[in-house]
């Protein structure tokens, strides 16, 4: 297009026609233009960084701006994020700071278990040890559980905690099945 603008105001000029009123308002259209599209020029140019870093990908989880959620689309103009609860948000690329991705890595799930005071710590980490096999066999975990042990001491309970390296995002449906396997143990 420049060259076809360029090669007109040549062939204007040789007919005669004074060119230097018609480059000047082209000038003018040039940089209203410019104006109008900064925004968009700025969101387009980080998207185009946001893809060649590959900072996050469709079906990612991630967090932007205090939003998180699951990676819907990558455009070039704007991200779009769907919550756990079905939000969408659309968030301007040009925006975008800090990304939190969730689905990079494996994740720990560090699970705080409330017991009495009466409870004989050295009984709960042999039921727990005894629990391992059965939690080890739950789909995504990936290694045995870690007894970190008594962390806090609340009003009417101790605090003992325990961490299992899951793959990423399983971590919610492992943790409800781990406190289900603990709470029938307990109940034995």
């Amino acid at each position: 297009y420049i060259i076809i603008i360029i090669v007109s105001l040549m062939i204007l000029e040789i007919y005669g026609v004074n060119t230097t009123s018609i480059l000047a308002s082209l000038g003018i259209v040039g940089a209203v233009v410019g104006l109008a599209f900064q925004d968009t020029m700025k969101n387009m140019l980080a998207g185009i960084f946001i893809i060649f870093d590959n900072r996050y990908n469709v079906g990612d989880t991630i967090e932007i701006n205090g939003y998180k959620g699951e990676v819907l689309s990558l455009g070039l103009q704007t991200t779009k994020l769907k919550s756990a609860t079905g939000e969408i948000y659309t968030i301007s690329n040009s925006t975008i700071n800090n990304v939190t991705n969730f689905t990079e890595s494996d994740t720990l799930l560090i699970i705080d278990l409330g017991v009495g005071y009466k409870t004989d710590i050295n009984k709960l980490e042999k039921i727990l040890l005894k629990l391992n096999t059965k939690i080890k066999k739950i789909e995504n975990v990936k290694e045995d559980i870690n007894l970190l042990g008594l962390d806090s001491f609340g009003a009417s309970e101790m605090v003992y905690k325990i961490s299992v390296l899951c793959k990423p995002n399983t971590h919610f449906p492992i943790k409800r099945e781990i406190l289900k396997l603990i709470k029938i143990e307990f109940d034995k």
